[in-house]
């Protein structure tokens, strides 16, 4: 090795955390991938974390992981994570941001019915993995044919050969509810296309996540930069820039948690046709100069 390298300043950045990630199927009890980053971490000049929920559950995940070695960790390991930074990932705007945000009424058109009622534009776009919650999005799909409301879902984003089942279902939940409102069908899969997708989120009027496990949600937040109002659970990240009102409560019950998404869903249903712009949340602090600035200063006071 070369003693030098040990001058150059460093920064640990965790943009997750292990400690609060949901089980997969094949997802055995490890802790060699909880303390790797923790060793890191006691090497780093600076931590820094993407949101304060990441920083505090690594805290408390890290507590709790102690008690449970034959040896605890080290004292300074949490000095260090208790000293950390939270540093966002910086977003990139589309083009169009200013035009957006002025406008918050999306184009109709694409999603009038054969009764000529405008129907919900709602966009899921997340992995399909495990730590989405596909199980509440099934819920909340089904449930909104049961009501007959007048959505239009389009459940976009990255698959592997590994994917959740429900999906299945859904697809099916999806041609059911065309069927009966004679509102054409929404996007269903992977979009290459960045332009298709940027015209996707452009011509949503809200993002919907169904997430166990999102310690930023880039995914919304793009959404939502594009023009999207937010519905996500009232945990996790999102307290922490998506306002009270497009969260709904999140309960061990998964139908009883997806009636109180549809529910909110109803109501903007209702908000939409009478005419009710259904403005994003605001998210200046997480692009241009409020989100670079930080990173200027930490590089600035590290190179001294």
């Amino acid at each position: 090795l070369i003693p030098d390298l040990a001058q150059i300043p460093s920064v640990l950045y965790f943009h997750e955390n292990q400690f609060t990630y949901p089980a997969g199927q094949q997802r055995k009890e490890n802790v060699e991938p909880l303390l790797v980053p923790l060793y890191s971490a006691m090497c780093a000049g600076q931590v820094a974390f993407n949101s304060a929920f990441n920083r505090s559950s690594c805290i408390e995940g890290a507590l709790a992981l102690s008690k449970r070695l034959p040896e605890a960790l080290p004292t300074r390991l949490f000095e260090k994570l208790e000293a950390s930074l939270v540093l966002p990932v910086p977003l990139v705007p589309p083009p169009e941001l200013s035009a957006i945000h002025r406008k918050h009424e999306k184009i109709a058109s694409a999603g009038e019915s054969a009764t000529g009622t405008a129907a919900l534009e709602v966009v899921w776009n997340h992995r399909w993995e495990y730590d989405k919650g596909i199980g509440l999005l099934a819920e909340i799909v089904a449930l909104v044919q049961t009501r007959g409301l007048p959505i239009r879902f389009h459940i976009v984003g990255q698959q592997f050969r590994d994917k959740p089942q429900g999906f299945s279902a859904i697809e099916v939940s999806l041609a059911q509810i065309s069927e009966q409102s004679g509102i054409a069908r929404g996007a269903f899969g992977y979009v290459k296309d960045r332009e298709d997708y940027q015209r996707l989120l452009k011509n949503a009027h809200m993002v919907l996540s169904t997430a166990d496990h999102d310690f930023q949600g880039l995914a919304v937040q793009e959404a939502c930069l594009a023009g999207c109002q937010a519905l996500v659970p009232d945990a996790l990240v999102y307290p922490e820039y998506i306002p009270t009102h497009q969260r709904f409560a999140v309960y061990e019950d998964v139908q009883k948690t997806a009636i109180g998404a549809v529910d909110i869903l109803a109501a903007k249903v209702k908000q939409r046709q009478s005419g009710e712009p259904l403005p994003p949340p605001n998210l200046n602090a997480f692009w241009g100069e409020p989100a670079l600035a930080p990173y200027r200063d930490l590089i600035k006071r590290l190179s001294l």
